[in-house]
C-alpha cells in the first residue's frame, strides 16, 4: 500500500511537471508568434504609407493642386475606389485609423496658397516601437518624393514636428535643436536618429504620425 502511495505521488508531481513545462513553452511559443507577427506588421506600415502615396498622387494627376482632398479626403478616394483594397476599412496593419487630406485642412483658414499644394497622410494608433521604427526609417519610406514635415502625436501636449530642408509648410525651421527644446526642428540626414524618435514617440500605445508631402 505504501509503496502504491509512493508512486502515486511520484506519478501526481511527473504529471505537475510536465504540464507546468508545457505551459513555460507555450508561452515562449505565444511570445515568438506575436513578435513575429508585430515585426510584419511593422513592415507592412510602410509599404502601406507607400502604396497610399502612390494612390493620392494618381488620383490627383489630372489636378493642379491636392485641394480635390480637402474635407475627408479618405473618403473622397475611396468613393472612385483609388485606396488599396487592405486600407478601404480606413486601418492600416496595425488596427489603427488612417486619415488623408490636404494639408490646409491642417492649419486654421488661411488665404496662403502653399497649403493645398502639399498633402498629408496619418497614422493613428501606433505602439511606440512602430512610431519609432516608422521614423528611423523615414528615407525608406518616402522614398520617390517629396516629404515636407512630419509631425508626431499631432494635437497633443507632446506633439513634435519635424520638417525637412526647404520645407513649405513650416517655413525656416530651426536647424540646431532637439525634441525638448522647440517644437518644430529641420530633420536632417531625412531621418530621425533613434533617441529623437524615442523622445517624440511618447505614448506606449497610441502615437500618431502625419507625413505632409508636396
Amino acid at each position: 500500500m505504501t509503496i502504491k502511495n509512493e508512486q502515486s505521488g511520484r506519478t501526481m508531481i511527473e504529471t505537475i511537471l510536465y504540464l507546468a513545462l508545457i505551459g513555460v513553452l507555450s508561452a515562449g511559443i505565444a511570445k515568438t508568434i506575436s513578435h513575429t507577427f508585430d515585426r510584419y506588421a511593422i513592415g507592412r506600415l510602410g509599404q502601406q504609407l507607400r502604396e497610399l502615396k502612390k494612390s493620392v498622387i494618381n488620383y490627383t494627376a489630372a489636378y493642379e493642386d491636392y485641394s480635390v482632398l480637402s474635407g475627408n479626403g479618405f473618403n473622397t478616394m475611396l468613393s472612385h475606389n483609388a485606396i488599396p483594397y487592405d486600407m478601404k476599412k480606413q486601418t492600416h496593419a496595425l488596427g489603427g485609423s488612417i486619415e488623408l487630406g490636404c494639408s490646409s485642412d491642417l492649419v486654421p483658414p488661411s488665404s496662403d496658397i502653399k497649403y493645398k499644394y502639399m498633402y498629408y497622410i496619418t497614422f493613428h494608433n501606433l505602439s511606440q516601437s512602430a512610431c519609432t521604427e516608422l521614423l528611423t526609417q523615414t528615407q525608406f519610406y518616402t522614398e520617390g518624393s517629396e516629404a515636407d514635415t512630419i509631425i508626431i502625436n499631432k494635437d497633443t501636449p507632446q506633439e513634435k514636428s519635424w520638417s525637412f530642408k526647404f520645407s513649405l509648410f513650416h517655413d525656416n525651421p530651426p536647424e540646431n535643436c532637439n525634441t525638448s527644446d522647440a517644437s518644430n526642428c529641420l530633420l536632417k540626414n531625412h531621418t530621425l536618429n533613434l533617441n529623437q524618435a524615442l523622445e517624440s514617440c511618447s505614448s506606449p500605445q497610441n502615437n500618431s504620425i502625419t507625413w505632409i508631402f508636396s
